[in-house]
């Protein structure tokens, strides 16, 4: 069994040998040396301060560390490429945790967890974020202290946050997963704020991972729970695209319209009358030519109304379900959102909503027209530097 010699192979090295490939164990088949000097120190250095003689006491017993794991690369146990040690195979670090009791795996875990966290300066804590809460995550049932469950779930958001924002989903859904986890009994009352990041992220975490049961349990809470109409709207969101993902175009066209007459931004015409459709959807298109400088560019503030920010959001969407299933929500949409756009400044939004009525125009044979609003929009793309909007 290769397992069991590399146990005994590493059996046969010094106690603090054994102890350094433990703790390098504990954080995975490899960690640079500057996380490493973060908890790599005797247990009985743990609570030293960093002044002094101890300061210099505890910087050699770091270095004592650096000179065992110097020993397992020399036995092969361990590699060194630059300054990330790394064992030599993946046995080896199973052959290496499997040393460490498992009643005492958790405590370590938490132990390097905290250690890191402690040391680690606030423009380093980014750097080995994820370090920190994979480890205080292994060790969370050694974790009972309200203070540092809410700590601990924070550190999942913010994980989860740096996850999601590295288009890594499934981590990031399991980080966020964790820090609800966290939530103690009462927690919408006790750390609203709290538990309603941790919800909204981990409803689009999962979204992104196509687990739409999931998204849909976790959305339904927080429209259960949250005690303001902004705060539903991620929820409302994120449950419009799960809706349409599923089909269910019509469910998620009735989410945006509800959203929209709450922000007081509804649809102005009836949507049975194609004609009144049809001349507002020119008189629109008049306005916006109308609006443009001499370069053929909107000269138009940046929008600010967060309303109409945020009505342009679901718009958005809205148009994008709707091209599928009813083009006049979608054409209404489109022509609320030039709207806006002149009434209220530009967006990121605006400039789709000026590329979907130049699709239109091109539609209806409007080749000239349809040309100019193209340009009017990459303009837009240029200005308000929303480069998603372009195609891939």
């Amino acid at each position: 069994d290769v397992g069991l010699l590399m146990v005994n192979k590493i059996l046969q090295l010094p106690d603090e040998c054994q102890h350094a490939m433990k703790l390098l164990a504990c954080v995975g088949s490899s960690c640079d040396e500057t996380t490493l000097s973060m908890f790599m120190r005797k247990e009985k250095a743990m609570k030293i301060k960093t002044s002094g003689k101890r300061a210099r006491r505890s910087a050699v017993e770091n270095e004592d560390h650096f000179l065992m794991l110097k020993l397992a690369i020399d036995e092969g146990l361990l590699k060194k490429e630059g300054t990330t040690y790394m064992f030599a195979h993946d046995r080896i670090q199973h052959a290496a945790y499997s040393l460490i009791p498992e009643s005492d795996q958790g405590r370590m875990h938490r132990h390097i967890g905290r250690l890191i966290l402690e040391h680690a300066q606030d423009e380093m804590l980014d750097h080995v974020l994820f370090v920190v809460v994979d480890q205080l995550n292994r060790g969370q049932k050694f974790i009972t202290k309200e203070k540092d469950r809410m700590e601990l779930a924070t550190l999942n958001l913010k994980a989860g946050e740096k996850a999601m924002s590295l288009a890594v989903f499934i981590s990031s859904a399991s980080y966020l997963k964790a820090g609800i986890s966290m939530l103690d009994e009462g927690h919408w009352e006790k750390y609203y704020d709290l538990s309603l990041q941790l919800y909204n992220f981990y409803a689009e975490a999962e979204y992104c991972n196509g687990n739409l049961f999931q998204v849909r349990k976790v959305t339904k809470t927080v429209l259960e729970t949250a005690t303001k109409f902004y705060d539903q709207l991620r929820a409302y969101s994120v449950l419009m695209k799960t809706l349409s993902a599923e089909n269910k175009l019509h469910e998620a066209l009735e989410i945006g319209m509800g959203v929209l007459a709450h922000l007081g931004k509804q649809l102005d015409l009836e949507l049975s009358d194609k004609s009144a459709i049809k001349i507002h959807f020119i008189k629109i298109i008049e306005l916006v030519l109308e609006s443009l400088g001499d370069d053929g560019s909107l000269k138009l503030p940046t929008m600010e109304d967060s309303d109409a920010l945020i009505a342009m959001n679901f718009m958005s969407d809205l148009v994008a379900i709707a091209i599928f299933s009813n083009q006049d929500i979608a054409i209404c949409c489109m022509a609320q959102m030039i709207q806006l756009s002149l009434n209220y400044g530009v967006c990121k939004e605006s400039s789709f909503a000026i590329a979907c009525g130049s699709r239109m125009l091109y539609g209806i044979g409007e080749f000239k027209t349809s040309t100019l609003f193209s340009r009017v929009a990459l303009s837009l793309i240029d200005r308000l530097n929303c480069k998603e909007f372009l195609p891939r």
